[in-house]
């Protein structure tokens, strides 16, 4: 099976798959083991700790419980639209991820995007994983600031509708702790504020 292409600040990471050992665990959906994960079986909720390795396209990333430190988690896996076999290119894949993961972090965090601490990015499926896999999903994740926190940046009874938000979560009281002044915002490729 493919992989799929990692779009984090105009960077990209690679991870090689290693062996089953090292696997992940889950009990009723959540990881409770840390370990290898393939991106095909990542759920929305996972706490991730992808590295810093750079390259272009990833298999396995390593998964965490939530409650040990990550730098990313899981938000959203928006599937592209349509049942195409060509593969879109990746403008038309940047694009509709930045949208989908904007739209969608709001409602995840509690936070509209251009209020908070955190930033997002996202996995977009490789020409290979759209050929080989028929993969059409995206990976949206929430990145810290480069600090790992404990805990989910999901907040209960957040607004879908992008209107009023509930308290910050955990994590984002967690980075106010740990950051003097203000935190520069870091936007994905081709996203405006």
């Amino acid at each position: 099976m493919g992989a799929r292409a990692w779009l984090l600040a105009g960077a990209a990471l690679v991870l090689v798959a290693t062996a089953c050992s090292n696997d992940a665990h889950r009990s009723k959906g959540t990881i409770t083991k840390a370990g290898d994960i393939s991106v095909f079986d990542v759920s929305v909720g996972d706490c991730l700790n992808p590295g810093d390795k750079i390259g272009t396209e990833i298999s396995s990333i390593k998964a965490v419980p939530c409650k040990d430190p990550h730098t990313h988690e899981v938000f959203a896996l928006p599937k592209y639209p349509g049942s195409g076999d060509v593969y879109p290119g990746d403008d038309k894949l940047k694009t509709f991820a930045n949208a989908q993961c904007l739209q969608a972090f709001g409602t995840y965090t509690g936070t509209d995007y251009l209020d908070s601490k955190l930033f997002f990015s996202y996995l977009q499926p490789s020409i290979r994983s759209w050929n080989d896999g028929k993969d059409r999903t995206v990976m949206c994740v929430v990145v810290a600031t480069g600090k790992a926190v404990t805990g989910s940046v999901r907040v209960a009874g957040a607004v879908n509708d992008g209107g009023a938000t509930s308290d910050k979560s955990n994590v984002e009281r967690q980075l106010d702790h740990k950051v003097q002044g203000g935190v520069e915002q870091l936007k994905p490729n081709g996203l405006k504020p």
